[in-house]
């Protein structure tokens, strides 16, 4: 009997058993022997696109750096200048050329048309030459481009050191040297004392209507030819303007009144005098007036 419910134990264990079915989709089941693979993070991934936007916009920067900056592209090959009548382009272009050479910050070359010092260049024709108006432009990509305003000859400067052209208003040229026949076709002006009539951006002391009285007289002188002016002397003597004649007197004119009756009255004298009578004379007084002077 015992036999008999063992059996019918065991059995009805072996039916249960069977009767169950195991899930293996609930079990997690891992391999010793491989690593499990892990899910990347959004900022993981974030990260690896920034790095390599960076690179690529590094790369980016690098290449124009060396376009604009390093290569030849930009360098200086070209100088161009317009303007000029009296004087050699070659003088301008190697004051350009002499400007580009050297280094910006140790490591930009001012042959680079960025880096290329237009005010320096400026500074540097002002100082070499007598320019009305210096105008520097830049080209690009490669060429410099000077554009100069000649002063326009007006009168002759000497003193002691030696002559120079000058413009009306008493700015002198240097650069263009005067000739035997330009002292018969422009007005020559000395100073009356020794004095330093030279301002450091070498112009005249000398006030503007004075110098505008002076040529407009020479030009009204010029119609007689028997009045012929050897020098116009810088007197200090307020609002006077001295001629020294050719085989004559010197003669003081008033630059505030009328200067061609002042003229007219000298041709008067210089008419009826006796021609060895009136080289004889010092001077004339034309600045009173109806009322003359002479000695």
């Amino acid at each position: 009997m015992i036999t008999g419910k063992f059996n019918q134990n065991i059995q009805r264990r072996v039916k249960k058993t069977k009767s169950i079915k195991k899930d293996y989709q609930q079990k997690s089941l891992n391999n010793p022997f491989f690593r499990s693979r892990q899910k990347k993070s959004p900022t993981h991934k974030l990260r690896r696109g920034f790095l390599l936007f960076f690179i690529i916009l590094l790369l980016i920067v690098a290449g124009l750096f060396y376009f604009f900056f390093i290569s030849s592209v930009f360098s200086l090959q070209k100088i161009q200048v317009d303007g000029l009548t009296r004087i050699s382009s070659e003088k301008l272009v190697a004051l350009a050329w002499a400007e580009s050479e050297g280094s910006k910050l140790f490591v930009f070359k001012r042959s680079n048309i960025f880096f290329f010092e237009v005010n320096e260049l400026h500074k540097e024709l002002n100082k070499n030459f007598s320019f009305a108006n210096v105008e520097i432009k830049k080209k690009w990509p490669n060429t410099l481009l000077i554009n100069v305003e000649e002063r326009a000859l007006a009168f002759i400067w000497q003193n002691a050191t030696g002559k120079s052209f000058s413009d009306s208003k008493g700015c002198l040229i240097p650069e263009v040297q005067p000739s035997v026949e330009d002292e018969k076709l422009y007005p020559v002006l000395i100073p009356g004392i020794e004095e330093n009539y030279i301002k450091g951006d070498n112009c005249l002391k000398v006030d503007d209507g004075y110098l505008t009285s002076m040529l407009n007289l020479d030009v009204q002188l010029k119609v007689y030819e028997n009045l012929a002016v050897q020098n116009y002397v810088l007197e200090t003597e307020f609002n006077t303007l001295t001629i020294d004649l050719l085989d004559g007197p010197n003669v003081y004119f008033n630059i505030k009144n009328d200067l061609e009756k002042q003229v007219k009255k000298l041709a008067i004298i210089k008419r009826e005098k006796p021609e060895a009578e009136f080289k004889l004379l010092s001077y004339i007084d034309l600045r009173y007036g109806d009322r003359v002077y002479f000695k």
